[in-house]
């Protein structure tokens, strides 16, 4: 059953490693949440394991500098990872099309957002699909929803069976709750028409590595506020998780009675451990 509480303390004690993420639980993109860092502080004092990790699409030292520009030190979390961060590494250990010579050419997809890394991962840019090895799939305009707007660009790499590297799983994300997309939207559409898409992030496992590594037998508890990044990770990876129902998913529950909180989560597929209005201590 779905456990709902009100604040992080009633539950913080059953678990050693905390995974949290940032846009909508830590922050909402402009700045940080002050009961958010007070529940980060809280954790410390306990010697709690805290991961930040987030599917922006720039480096971990990129998004630590942003963070601690919004007022969250680093001193409040153990490490952080993002999904830039992880795909980075994995061109660098040429796990992707690692059969194919080096460097890869790419085609980057960076509108409003500029790649900084692709030099580090040793990425050629070509300006043309028939030049490329590959699409990196960094951002795309925050204010087009309807991906039409790039069905000859995905027909065209179809043709050519280029594969769309994503670095960034997230199909939305919300700010003044309004509705964006996100660059995973992109490469979802090119999914369903066929294309070969490998994504970096969550819910993806590739993105936990790490963790699971250091920390395989201790319990482990996600918090976010997307269902089918943040607690569909925690559902694959076998970790527990807490949906901040103000989040992501906050116009979507509001509709839902208490009673019909547990079949409204079974018919998603994905059910979170326990249900928290927001990271609060």
């Amino acid at each position: 059953m779905v456990q709902s509480i009100q604040k992080l303390r009633a539950i913080a004690n059953d678990y050693e490693v905390f995974i949290i993420d940032l846009w909508g639980v830590i922050h909402n993109g402009i700045k940080v949440f002050l009961p958010a860092i007070e529940a980060l502080e809280h954790l410390k004092k306990a010697g709690k394991i805290v991961y930040l990790v987030t599917n922006n699409p720039k480096t971990s030292a990129e998004n630590i500098v942003k963070l601690t520009g919004m007022g969250l030190s680093c001193e409040f979390y153990t490490e952080m990872i993002s999904a830039g961060q992880k795909c980075l590494e994995m061109f660098l250990n040429n796990e992707i099309l690692p059969d194919r010579p080096r460097p890869l050419r790419a085609l980057i997809l960076e509108e409003g957002l500029a790649c900084t890394w692709d030099k580090v991962a040793g990425l050629t840019r070509v300006p043309a699909l028939c030049d490329a090895d590959i699409i990196l799939g960094f951002h795309i305009a925050e204010e087009i929803i309807d991906m039409s707007n790039y069905k000859s660009m995905l027909e065209e790499a179809l043709g050519h069976n280029i594969l769309f590297v994503c670095s960034n799983p997230d199909m939305y994300a919300t700010r003044n709750n309004e509705r964006f997309a996100r660059v995973g939207l992109l490469a979802r559409t090119y999914e369903q028409m066929g294309g070969p898409v490998i994504y970096v992030g969550k819910p993806y496992p590739s993105i936990y590595e790490e963790i699971l590594e250091k920390h395989r037998n201790k319990r482990i508890l996600m918090i976010g506020d997307s269902l089918i990044t943040d607690i569909k990770g925690a559902n694959q990876m076998g970790f527990d998780g807490m949906l901040v129902s103000m989040g992501n998913h906050k116009e979507e529950l509001s509709k839902v009675p208490s009673n019909e909180l547990q079949n409204f989560f079974i018919r998603k597929g994905i059910v979170p451990t326990f249900l928290c209005p927001q990271l609060l201590w």
